[in-house]
Parts: C-alpha cells; sequence; structure tokens
C-alpha cells in the first residue's frame, strides 16, 4: 500500500540501500547504486532513474525510470549531496593519498555505485579559465560534511 505523498522523499540524487522492490527491476536497481527520485511521475507513482552518461564529470539521468508502487522501499534511499561545485571546508585527505587544502575548490561527482569523488580544480593560465581534473579521487561518505556548497551560476555559452 502507498504511503501519502507527503512522507516521501525530496526529489534529487540518492544511493539505494536494498534492491527495487519490485522483482522485474530488482536487477537493474540492486542496492548500493545512483538514482536520481522523483516523487511523481506521468502515471503517478514515484519513481528512480539510473545514470545514463556522464560529461564533464557530472551524470545525466535515463528519462525512463522505474516506478515504485510500494512506496515504503523510499524511505531505505539514502540522500547524497547535488553533483556540483564546492570548497573544502577543511583539509581533505584523499583516498589515493592526495591532500586537498582547506578553501580548494573541488567538483562533487559519483561513481554508479553512489560513491563520491572530488575533482580539484587548477587555473588554466593560458585559456583563463579554472578547470577541473579528468581523474577524481573517491572521498568517504564522512568527507561529504566537509565540503561546502557554492551557490553559484554560470552564463550558458552563446549559441552561434
Amino acid at each position: 500500500m502507498s504511503s501519502p505523498a507527503q512522507t516521501l522523499p525530496a526529489a534529487g540524487l540518492y544511493r539505494t540501500l536494498f534492491a527495487h522492490p519490485n522483482a522485474e527491476h530488482a536487477r537493474a536497481v540492486p542496492g548500493g547504486v545512483l538514482v536520481y527520485f522523483h516523487p511523481t511521475s506521468e502515471q503517478g507513482p514515484p519513481l528512480v532513474a539510473l545514470p545514463e552518461g556522464n560529461a564533464h564529470n557530472a551524470w545525466s539521468f535515463s528519462r525512463k525510470g522505474f516506478l515504485i508502487p510500494e512506496t515504503s522501499w523510499c524511505a531505505t534511499l539514502s540522500p547524497l549531496p547535488p553533483q556540483g561545485y564546492y570548497v573544502a571546508s577543511s583539509d581533505l585527505v584523499l583516498q589515493n593519498g592526495q591532500k586537498l587544502p582547506q578553501g580548494m575548490l573541488v567538483q562533487l561527482g559519483y561513481t554508479r555505485q553512489a560513491q563520491p569523488i572530488v575533482f580539484p580544480s587548477r587555473h588554466d593560465a593560458e585559456a583563463n579559465a579554472i578547470v577541473f581534473a579528468e581523474q577524481g579521487a573517491l572521498i568517504t561518505d564522512l568527507q561529504l560534511l566537509d565540503l561546502a556548497p557554492l551557490p553559484f551560476r554560470m552564463m550558458a555559452p552563446a549559441k552561434g
């Protein structure tokens, strides 16, 4: 039986802790994967979508999702911070041994298994641009607390 809509999690990124409750979808949506959750769908019930493509260290998600008729499963979704730009609020020692100093600008992304990855920034003097590493380094869920979000917007590229 479905729960009232107000008890559903907010739309956003989550890690599944358990496989999708529908046996037909459990193989596609096992426990321990990154999903985008939306509390409503065109059909009514909430749904989860899987990562489809990754460009510039950020996932896009499939337009086709997996409906969740048994909404009690939604309570088992573990929320994750949004992909995007953050500042390290303390020194971060990464799982690869690299140390990022407090105040460093990083891009946060995830693996398909919902493991957080940071991509350190550097200044490209020739292009006069801030660029992010193409290879990121894993961090722990606890280290996510050491990232402060940067609420800013950039202009879209000019269409030419």
